[in-house]
Formats: structure tokens, C-alpha cells, sequence
């Protein structure tokens, strides 16, 4: 699966679950009417991020890699000064390391969506 398909599945489990939360295109978006590009986040900064919800508004940043994908020194800096914040910061390869890390956030998970986070860990048997 492309980096841009992985980050569509996260961006739509992410709203079927009530999380707000946007796309961060680090090329800045097109402007409707050939009108140009609407500026973009802060280099470095992750593929997507949001508010967690009931956490009185913590902010979450997801930088999403492909297996073997690389990081670039913005994003390593991103991250660093992340970790010194209280941003919520997650390396996702797949929908799995999604919810797994955002699943307490989630009042309800399905059977199969624990299960498909499960299974990229070891097998599951429920």
C-alpha cells in the first residue's frame, strides 16, 4: 500500500471515530480556479493531526512511512521538539499502529478492528 493510501484508511478511521482531525500536505494545497497554492505546515511536520478527544485538547501529530521509508532531518527535528511538548506523536506504517495507539481514545472499537491491530503483532484468536 502508497504512503498517500495508508494516510486516506487513517484520515477515514480517524473520522468514522469522531476524531478531529486534517491532512498536513507538506507541498501546500491547490487552490481552486489555478488560483495557486494555499501555504504549507512547518517542514518536518507529520502527514497528519488533530485534537484527541476528552483530552481538553492535546494536539496528535502522525507521521505516516511506508516499510523502509526514510525520514528527512525536518522531521526528525519535528519530532525531537514533540517530544519535549505534549504532542500526542505517532510513526504510522499501517491502519493497525493506529489503532492500537488510539484506541483508548475510541469509546467502541469493533471485534475486527482490534483484531486487525492484533494481527500485526500475533495472531488473534477471539
Amino acid at each position: 500500500m502508497s504512503e498517500k493510501e495508508t494516510q486516506k484508511e487513517i484520515l477515514d478511521w480517524l473520522a468514522d471515530h469522531g476524531f478531529w482531525r486534517w491532512r498536513c500536505p507538506l507541498g501546500g494545497l491547490k487552490l481552486s480556479g489555478g488560483r495557486g497554492k494555499a501555504p504549507s505546515p512547518m517542514a518536518g511536520h507529520p502527514d497528519i493531526a488533530g485534537i484527541l478527544p476528552g483530552s481538553g485538547g492535546r494536539y496528535f501529530a502522525i507521521e505516516v512511512k511506508t516499510k523502509g521509508g526514510r525520514f528527512r532531518p525536518k522531521q526528525i527535528e519535528w519530532a525531537a521538539r514533540a517530544s519535549t511538548e505534549k504532542v500526542f506523536y505517532l510513526v504510522a506504517y499501517s491502519i493497525a499502529d493506529v489503532i492500537r495507539e488510539f484506541g483508548p481514545y475510541v469509546d467502541k472499537l469493533t471485534k475486527s478492528e482490534i483484531c486487525d491491530a492484533v494481527n500485526s503483532v500475533r495472531d488473534c484468536d477471539f
